[in-house]
């Protein structure tokens, strides 16, 4: 079986792992890192299965909590496609980070990729990706992935990008506002992975937000939205770093 093991607030991080299972026809069974009520010990992955994970890259590190509800998971020696999706600026160190700690839960890592997706927190950059030619490109790694696996070839990644030590994980935290649209319908508290959101005053956020973004994506009338300086200072910073286009990588 294909397992998805994805952790994507805002869609991209999905959106580019779906194109790298181009290749790969068999059932597909989802693992969400993102759900609320999330409890690893809850899902079986055997040896015999193919796991495509996918995460993005917050400041050149993996989301806390996104690794540490991967690390909740027992790989059983099954093959692991890991996947970082970032916003043009840089990954870093998140995908040699995944790659580690997907050895760790006992995954064998034999191909990794990075890939681009619109910015979460400044959608002007990277606006639209992943487009059609990071999908064909994509797609063009799922077949050599495929490739890979049909010819017994199960050896890790080599040449993973990256330090480790890794860099410090950024303390930066945006305030997220709630405008008049808001009719408390309360699916922002619902998909909130952290349950940063309370029912009961749907316009507050308290201290364990991460930032994720999903909040803001998922509200069916745009009442959630960033505070407008900090938004605009990160604006200004990646149209100097995130200037020129990058391109999706595959490391087999």
């Amino acid at each position: 079986m294909n397992q998805k093991i994805i952790f994507s607030p805002t869609s991209g991080t999905d959106k580019c792992v779906n194109s790298l299972l181009g290749a790969f026809s068999e059932s597909l069974n989802t693992i969400d890192l993102m759900m609320p009520d999330y409890k690893g010990e809850s899902f079986t992955i055997h040896k015999e299965d193919i796991c495509f994970v996918g995460v993005p890259s917050y400041g050149g590190r993996m989301p806390e909590l996104c690794q540490r509800r991967l690390q909740e998971l027992k790989g059983n020696g099954a093959i692991a496609i890991a996947t970082v999706v970032y916003g043009n600026r840089a990954q870093e160190d998140t995908l040699l980070e995944l790659v580690n700690t997907l050895n760790h839960c006992g995954f064998k890592v034999i191909a990794g990729v990075t890939a681009i997706a619109q910015h979460s927190i400044a959608p002007n950059t990277a606006h639209g990706r992943p487009d059609k030619n990071d999908q064909d490109l994509l797609n063009d790694f799922s077949a050599q992935i495929k490739k890979k696996i049909d010819s017994g070839d199960f050896n890790n990644a080599k040449d993973i990008p990256g330090n480790d030590p890794y860099k410090e994980r950024s303390s930066m935290h945006i305030k997220i506002h709630v405008n008049n649209n808001c009719m408390k319908c309360g699916h922002c508290a619902e998909v909130c992975p952290v349950k940063a959101i309370s029912l009961n005053d749907l316009s507050a956020t308290d201290s364990t937000c991460i930032n994720c973004m999903r909040c803001i994506s998922e509200c069916p009338v745009h009442a959630r939205t960033l505070d407008a300086k900090m938004a605009f200072m990160v604006e200004t910073m990646l149209k100097v770093a995130a200037s020129k286009r990058k391109e999706p990588k595959l490391y087999l």
